[in-house]
């Protein structure tokens, strides 16, 4: 049936109804008439309103409510305006959230809607929607006139038949409203005694199948799969019978993730290996290749929860040849689509993780690594695959480095993978991926980065319903799971069922309905510590912003904790939300955000201005004069229209905010900032709320306690006080489930005390086994004989406490944001105090005897400490007395006198004989680099750096998508930005006035030095990984991940294309790819490292003229000498070397712990820079001797670039920073020292004995 003949009969069926509506907006215009349009049907309203707008004369306006709509009233009040309409047809009524709210606030300011609204309004509703509006909105039904829709009989079953053919054909599962559909359809063909055939039941029973597994109700889904599975079997249609096996399986397999027991787990799972088993003996890669590669992958899925390691193995052989016919060299064999090719190179990646993980299985760690490694460089060669795919693949890969004692690699592939991941994609993997990095990096002794990792963990448990509490962390908005893996994140999160749960729903409301309302520009929330205002604010109140639109126009929210820099850090803030900012480089002064924030305002934006935990504010800036800024600030910010702004702090410091009121005039307040209009008072929670958080948050996640146990919970927590603190329960709850108490009996055998002292014994184990006794210490300290918590600084603190002052900022920040000890902003220095009262007796009771032994020992080591410095002290005194006298003596220049100095300073180490056969070279490799500056502001790993010309600037490159310009001491000169992904590699034009850019979003960029974009260079299809000016600077050459290097102008036209001639290859796939490229000095030749191991010498004709191999790892980086004649290499085999132009070997500098990032020729050629992942710089002459060395950065060094003159180099760190380093000629201040010496002892006129005047001669 044509859509001609479709409309014609929905016309003629429904012509009355469309007649009624005619008249009725005839008749009612200058008055509200509501008229209920009931039509279960999606696509038969989108016919009718289209034909209503055809036939009738009238102007009808379109309105659609979003999910998150409200009210009714407002949404049409911020639709129109002042515009008065003829008549307004409203659909998305069925879609809403919250339609028993709308409904119900509609109906009570109904009056409202007949003042206000004086046209006909037509709302589109369905059977549903209208048993609600006659249950809690009668009035509104009494007002209104419901006129139907239906579909006639042949459309109910072509709607059904379609339906279930789109599941099958395209493995979709029905939303909720199309259910709504299917069960409208089958309730109207039973009025009529109409039969649906077996075929469509079948369908259908597939359909409701698939809803029941999404509830998780499982039995009732295997049901309806049996029921279908068996006519498509008696049917002989094997490919949807074999469907229905693989859905069966998914729903058998799910059982155990699921189970309230810890009953066996086994059999669900050998359940779902036997269906799937049959279900392979259907499908054939040749026909349906799509149902293939995903049984496969969940049979490997399956096998793997079984543990069947041999098993698993076996699949991947069995399958690993089908998949290498996909290969796209053999495609002209198989008659298959390009996207279905790719769904087999994707299936070939998942046979090799199959292998890897059947080998980890078998602690054969290096074969898991080579298949892990094989899987990760097959896919790299799928076009546009997103980057979380790899993640698996990398997570086996660092199990397999973990196997074989490669710790610091694996943290570096981990690392990578959390990276290109996203918990939206694969929360379960995500979270994987932070504990393998907890445990690492705890068993590196890295306890605060270990912790922080360990609270982003918990943090994504809770987002992703895995995890009922989350201790004392904030809360974050409730994220959802993405299906696809090509799907965009989704930044807007929904709120979480623990503000749900608890009532702060209502509180979420109220403040929304202040920023809604016109009379609350500013709004003052205030309430005890730890009873949630941060996380209502981030998890409540900006995701309810972010899902609708106030008065017409889209919410920009902002949330300010920081305060040490709150002009920059706004300025960031504004930038960073994808606003259209009046300025290309940073807001960083109040001038330029207020005027950004009134270009928000014209651009139909309403700005939220969110300063959180204010009380801060006013201990970071101790000085009255200090804040003045802020309070101007403010003052004019409440004069902007569509500027609201909140202050947030806890109760016993509002009396500060009296002082804004005695600095500036705020009329919006009447100058009572403290008024109870303006105030938001935030409490903790009443009992039967505690009891339905508990029981809310458990149920959710599967934890599921009896009411006994949570009504005993409750009971402690509430205490004399009779309220619950937000954060107690969070803590108690989250040690029932981490000790897994689920009876009452367990709890009274533990108890509320004893649960937070596990908690506070998993905070002292965070803090690592060497800080243990500093971090008992501390907490004996925050109690005192009172049994009280006073409060204490950090330098009380370290008067009592051996530890180093590194080691006591670690113990306090992991307490701090544990939620164990309160951090309390003073001045002149903050206070810490324990959470709670009820910590006191139980810390000193146990821990108070040992602890009184160990204060008396740091007593007795202090005044040890103090002898020795005063004996020290001495001795100084008397060594400068001595050093007077012998400089006197000597009578010469203070060059020789330095001179002199430094030798007898190592002659004094070691005796005469000795030092005469060191080796002066190596004496100098325990010299390290001097920092002379450290370059900070990039919000992500620093990857590239690059020195100007002219030596006065240095360019950074970063994965936060932006290129920074610094002059050397350290201050931002410009940010460059525009690309859309990571920032690879920064180079300067040989004239210093242009800076090419290449980036993983597959362009390459030139720029001039006011940070404005001159050029793009387009037309990789790969990541660019290296840029490179020509030295007349006319040519630009870029090296990509597609395999190819590229020449361009300085026009963007590309010129050249350079590709090796034969690929490295393994089953059909391209393992290799460009890293690096360089131009010779002469501008006549080109460099180029890869990953296949092997450097390259290319004409500009793009003809290979030389290879360079021997390296056993991937190429990272390659650098011409300054004179031409030799190249340098650095690779993941921990070396770089330097070659001669025909690829002979010259030389190999080994000792990197780690691979080799980057590698650097001086200026002069007599020395070598390298970078490596081993956290250090180093620096080489050209016989592979380490000079120096450069510590500092806390992570991989992936670039490093000498200044003009040779005298410093800067190194690019995963740290997000760059450092500047003082390259010390040692060789030279020893060479000059020696010949100073030499003078001195053959000097006839000094009183030396015959053996100190030869001191020199075999230097």
């Amino acid at each position: 049936m044509n859509n001609q003949e479709n409309d014609e009969k929905y016309s003629n069926l429904n012509h009355d109804s469309i007649r009624t509506i005619l008249r009725a907006i005839n008749f009612s215009q200058g008055q509200l008439s509501l008229l209920f349009l009931r039509c279960n049907y999606a696509q038969l309203r989108q016919q009718i309103g289209a034909e209503i707008h055809t036939v009738s004369s009238f102007s009808i306006r379109e309105i659609h409510l979003s999910e998150s709509a409200t009210s009714l009233y407002s949404k049409i009040s911020e639709e129109l305006g002042d515009e008065q309409p003829q008549a307004v047809m409203i659909s998305g009524l069925d879609g809403v959230e919250n339609i028993d709210t709308i409904l119900t606030l509609s109906n009570q300011i109904r009056e409202e809607l007949r003042k206000n609204f004086t046209f006909p309004i037509l709302i589109w509703i369905d059977d549903q929607i209208l048993r609600k509006i006659i249950r809690i909105a009668p009035d509104l039904e009494n007002w209104g006139s419901v006129i139907d829709f239906e579909n006639d009989t042949d459309d109910l079953v072509y709607f059904l038949q379609n339906t279930t053919e789109e599941i099958f054909n395209q493995d979709i599962i029905p939303s909720p409203q199309e259910y709504k559909e299917i069960e409208s359809a089958l309730q109207d063909l039973d009025k009529i005694g109409e039969k649906i055939n077996p075929e469509i039941q079948a369908g259908l029973d597939l359909a409701f199948g698939l809803r029941e597994y999404e509830l998780d109700n499982l039995d009732d889904a295997i049901s309806y799969y049996h029921k279908s599975r068996k006519f498509w079997k008696q049917e002989n249609q094997l490919e949807r019978y074999g469907i229905l096996l693989v859905k069966t399986a998914l729903a058998y397999s799910r059982k155990p993730e699921i189970s309230r027991t810890k009953d066996d787990k086994y059999w669900p799972n050998a359940t779902a290996k036997d269906y799937l088993e049959e279900a392979l003996k259907i499908f054939r890669p040749t026909t349906r290749i799509d149902l293939f590669v995903e049984t496969v992958n969940i049979l490997g899925g399956v096998l793997r929860k079984l543990k069947a390691w041999e098993e698993l193995e076996n699949l991947a052989i069995k399958y690993l040849q089908i998949y290498a016919s996909l290969s796209p060299r053999n495609r002209y064999h198989i008659n298959l689509s390009q996207p279905l090719i790719l769904k087999g190179v994707r299936g070939l990646g998942q046979i090799y993780g199959f292998l890897a993980e059947a080998a980890l299985g078998n602690q054969d760690y290096q074969k898991a690594n080579e298949n892990a490694q094989q899987a990760l460089e097959i896919l790299v060669n799928i076009p546009d695959l997103p980057p979380q795919e790899f993640s698996l693949y990398r997570l086996l890969l660092a199990r397999s480095q973990i196997g074989l004692q490669e710790i610091y690699l694996a943290i570096q592939t981990l690392e990578i993978a959390k990276r290109e991941s996203h918990p939206q994609y694969d929360p379960q993997l995500y979270i994987t991926l932070l504990k393998k990095l907890n445990t690492l990096y705890f068993q590196d002794k890295k306890y605060l980065t270990a912790f922080n990792i360990k609270q982003e963990q918990l943090q994504i448990e809770q987002q992703y319903g895995f995890r009922a509490f989350v201790g004392a962390s904030y809360l974050n908005p409730q994220q959802e799971i993405i299906d696809s893996p090509d799907s965009e994140v989704k930044s807007i999160g929904k709120i979480p069922p623990e503000i749900s749960a608890s009532g702060r729903e209502t509180d979420v409301q109220r403040l929304h309905n202040r920023i809604a309302s016109d009379q609350h520009k500013l709004t003052v929330i205030h309430g005890q510590s730890g009873v949630g205002k941060s996380s209502i604010l981030k998890a409540g109140l900006i995701p309810a912003l972010q899902q609708e639109t106030i008065v017409g126009r889209n919410v920009l929210p902002i949330l300010l904790r920081v305060y040490t820099n709150w002009v920059e850090s706004l300025g960031e803030y504004l930038k960073s939300n994808n606003v259209e900012t009046l300025y290309t480089t940073s807001l960083h002064s109040t001038d330029a955000i207020i005027q950004q924030l009134r270009k928000n305002a014209d651009g139909n934006l309403l700005t939220v201005v969110i300063f959180d935990q204010f009380e801060e504010f006013f201990f970071v800036y101790p000085e009255q004069k200090q804040r003045k800024q802020f309070y101007d600030f403010l003052r004019v910010c409440l004069d902007i229209p569509f500027v609201k702004i909140i202050l947030s702090l806890r109760e016993d410091y509002l009396h500060h905010l009296l002082e804004l009121d005695r600095s500036v005039d705020l009329t919006v307040t009447n100058n009572n900032i403290l008024d109870k209009d303006i105030r938001y008072y935030l409490g903790n929670f009443s009992p039967p709320d505690a009891q339905f958080i508990i029981k809310s948050l458990t149920d959710k996640t599967g934890f599921y306690l009896p009411a006994e146990l949570i009504d005993a919970v409750v009971q402690d927590l509430a205490g004399d006080i009779g309220e619950v603190r937000p954060i107690e329960l969070q803590i108690v709850g989250t040690q029932l489930q981490s000790e897994q108490i689920t009876t009452l009996e367990k709890y009274q055998q533990f108890g509320k005390e004893k649960l937070v002292e596990n908690f506070l014994e998993d905070v002292i184990k965070d803090c690592g086994s060497k800080n243990e006794q500093t971090a008992r210490l501390i907490l004996y300290l925050l109690t005192d004989e009172n049994l009280t918590r006073p409060l204490i600084t950090r330098t009380e603190l370290a008067k009592q406490v051996t530890a180093s002052k590194e080691n006591i900022d670690l113990v306090l920040e992991i307490f701090v944001v544990s939620g164990l000890v309160l951090l309390i902003p003073e001045s002149p220095a903050d206070r810490y105090q324990l959470v709670h009262d009820y910590l006191v007796e139980f810390i000193r009771q146990q821990q108070g005897n040992e602890l009184l032994e160990k204060l008396a020992q740091t007593e007795a080591a202090l005044k040890e400490e103090q002898e020795a410095k005063k004996i020290l002290a001495d001795a100084q005194i008397e060594a400068d007395a001595q050093i007077k006298k012998g400089q006197r003596r000597l009578k010469l220049s203070s060059g020789l006198a330095a001179c002199f100095l430094l030798i007898s300073g190592v002659v004094s180490v070691y005796s005469i004989s000795q030092f005469k056969e060191a080796n002066i070279a190596k004496l100098g490799t325990n010299l390290e680099g001097e920092l002379l500056q450290e370059f900070q502001g990039h919000l992500s790993e620093v990857i590239s750096v690059s020195f100007s010309p002219d030596g006065k600037t240095i360019a950074t490159a970063s994965s936060d998508k932006t290129t920074r310009l610094w002059n050397l001491k350290g201050e931002l000169l410009q940010e460059f930005q525009g690309h859309l992904s990571f920032v690879m590699s920064v180079n300067f034009s040989p004239d210093g006035k242009t800076i090419a850019t290449a980036s993983s979003d597959k362009t390459a960029r030139l720029w001039n030095l006011k940070g404005e974009q001159i050029q793009e260079l387009k037309g990789h299809i790969g990541s660019v990984r290296s840029v490179s000016f020509s030295p007349d600077g006319n040519t630009i050459a870029t090296a990509s991940g597609d395999n190819t290097v590229r020449l361009w102008n300085l026009k963007g036209e590309q010129i050249q294309e350079l590709k090796p001639y034969r690929s490295s290859v393994r089953n059909g796939f391209v393992r290799n790819f460009f890293t690096s490229v360089n131009f010779s000095p002469d501008g006549k030749t080109i460099a180029t490292a890869s990953w296949d191991t092997t450097a390259r010498l290319w004409n500009l004709q793009g003809k290979l003229i030389q290879d360079f191999k021997g390296h056993k790892g991937h190429l990272k980086d390659v650098s011409f000498s300054p004179d031409g004649k030799t190249i340098a290499t650095a690779s993941w085999d921990t070396t770089a070397r330097l070659w001669n132009l025909e690829g002979k070997l010259l030389q190999e500098f080994k000792g990197h712990k780690n691979p080799v990032n980057s590698v650097s020729f001086s200026p002069d050629g007599k020395t070598i820079a390298t970078a490596s992942d081993d956290r250090t710089a180093r620096l080489w002459n050209l016989q592979g001797e380490l000079l120096q060395e450069f510590k500092g950065h806390q992570s991989s060094v992936w670039g490093v670039s000498f200044s003009p003159d040779g005298q410093t180099i800067a190194t690019a760190s995963l740290d997000n920073t760059a450092r500047l380093w003082r390259v010390r000629d040692l060789d030279r201040a020893i060479k000059d020292g020696c010949v100073w010496l030499k003078y001195y002892l053959q000097n006839p006129s000094v009183n030396l004995s015959e053996e100190e005047r030869r001191l020199c001669d075999d230097i």
